[in-house]
């Protein structure tokens, strides 16, 4: 081979090598952010969502009242190298005089926390529907992991609520 060749192609070869470990790097810098985010919003939820969720919910449970708190698990699809779902915590809130029969599709009043690992914030979501009034289910507001406390989590649950108790009972 020539050597003007042989230059040429090492040159373009380097090249290739280059890029294919910068790909590299990056996901495994990407990796490690994911990881380091998943366990700081594990730690979040664990040390202030879930309290703040069960003294309000204990609270609630002396006057009556039901709720639940669900968590919910990202999964990562080896062979399509995705992951799946949404690592979170859920609140469902059954009011006094009310059964789960009463709410289509499992429409029970809820809030929850999800870790959202595209913007790195966390999806805040609700649903206000009530028999025979309707309302709303989705997404409510995002918030950085530096905001959840223990007051911001018992604002929203207190907000959702008061939302339900606004709405006319039938």
């Amino acid at each position: 081979m020539e050597e003007k060749v042989k230059s040429s192609l090492d040159e373009i070869l380097d090249q290739h090598d280059a890029k294919l470990k910068e790909v590299t790097e990056r996901a495994v810098r990407e990796q490690s952010q994911h990881n380091q985010f998943h366990e700081e919003f594990s730690r979040i939820r664990d040390n202030i969502i879930r309290p703040a969720m069960e003294e309000i919910g204990n609270y609630m449970k002396q006057k009556g009242h039901s709720f639940n708190i669900i968590e919910s698990k990202e999964q990562f699809d080896s062979r399509l190298k995705i992951y799946k779902g949404s690592r979170g915590i859920i609140m469902t809130i059954l009011p006094s005089g009310f059964n789960p029969s009463d709410f289509s599709n499992s429409n029970i009043p809820s809030l929850g926390f999800y870790a959202d690992m595209r913007t790195r914030k966390i999806e805040i979501t609700e649903n206000n529907v009530m028999p025979h009034w309707g309302g709303t289910s989705g997404s409510k507001d995002s918030a950085e992991l530096s905001e959840l406390t223990k007051d911001y989590v018992q604002k929203q649950i207190l907000q959702l609520l008061k939302t339900i108790v606004d709405k006319p009972y039938h």
